[in-house]
């Protein structure tokens, strides 16, 4: 009889010291390094901004442990967005992605989509742009739109099928009746080469790209950001022509879903250090990005409303 108070009494410390652990896990996080998963090849913008993101948190000991990259390309973003929304949901997996979460869905290309995830925050915009060869002799958007309608099918796109830039060129064509001939492209280089190339008359980049790539050869005809672009000066929205169209291409950063909470301020504390350093201020200037920064359920509630955009968009989309 006397034994039985100290089993309690046992059992109930083990008990204690059980509980507490993911507790203390939780104040020392973290304590190993973070993978941050971007679900393109190397060299694109979003790999750009999640080095970037990496090397000032290293520099400036925002983390006790690194972040580090890691790129998994594959299906429209879906092998490395799977990776994520499969991996343990304790913060130390991130995904650095766009709306690519989205259109992989859209496409056919993932049985998932945002709502999956446990949204972080959007770090950073750039719009997108219609842009031709320097020597094309469209001049204009208009220029461009009549030669399409005048002979139908004769405009040829270079755009990747089922990409972002894809559906930005699928919401412009809808409103305006431009309808392209697509040519199957990757990467911004290869766009830019069809242009040069004669391969192909326009073609959509966004902002960023083409301030990462100096003496391109193109020239930009329409923007489609919201309003005039600072970065495009002088350059007609497609809303001010008439169109209602308006796409840019969005960071943003998820992880597994049900990560907890203190984790998840956490990494968005992170985040906004790294957001207010000069660096960074600095970097968005050099790739031509507007420097955004949502968190919390204003960012679910972005991802909610395109979501639901991009999705309404299915009927367009070849499969």
């Amino acid at each position: 009889m006397t034994k039985l108070p100290h089993l309690l009494l046992g059992a109930l410390a083990i008990t204690f010291a059980a509980s507490a652990v993911p507790q203390a896990r939780a104040d020392n996080f973290p304590d190993r390094p973070i993978r941050l998963v971007v679900p393109f090849g190397v060299g694109g913008t979003s790999d750009i901004y999640a080095r970037v993101i990496s090397r000032i948190i290293e520099e400036k000991k925002i983390l006790p442990q690194p972040v580090v990259v890691l790129n998994v390309p594959g299906a429209g973003s879906a092998v490395g967005t799977r990776q994520v929304k499969d991996a343990a949901a304790d913060g130390y997996t991130l995904l650095f992605s766009h709306q690519a979460v989205i259109t992989a869905g859209v496409m056919g290309l993932a049985d998932f989509g945002p709502e999956e995830l446990e949204p972080i925050a959007e770090f950073g915009r750039f719009c997108s742009v219609y842009a031709v060869a320097e020597a094309s002799p469209y001049k204009t958007f208009g220029d461009l739109l009549a030669a399409g309608k005048k002979n139908p099918g004769s405009i040829r796109e270079s755009t990747n099928i089922g990409s972002v830039i894809h559906f930005a060129s699928l919401m412009l064509s809808d409103k305006t009746g431009l309808n392209p001939r697509y040519v199957r492209a990757s990467a911004t280089p290869e766009r830019i080469t069809h242009l040069l190339g004669g391969h192909a008359e326009v073609a959509v980049f966004s902002i960023a790209e083409l301030g990462a790539v100096k003496d391109n050869g193109v020239r930009v005809i329409l923007t489609m950001s919201p309003e005039p672009d600072r970065f495009a000066p002088n350059i007609p929205t497609a809303r001010s022509l008439g169109y209602d169209t308006v796409f840019c291409v969005r960071n943003w950063i998820f992880a597994p879903k049900g990560t907890p909470a203190e984790r998840v301020s956490a990494i968005t504390g992170a985040l906004r250090k790294v957001f207010d350093t000069p660096e960074m201020k600095q970097e968005f200037e050099k790739f031509s990005s507007e420097a955004t920064l949502v968190v919390g359920t204003e960012f679910a509630d972005l991802v909610a409303s395109e979501a639901k955009s991009l999705r309404a968009m299915s009927n367009l989309v070849p499969k």
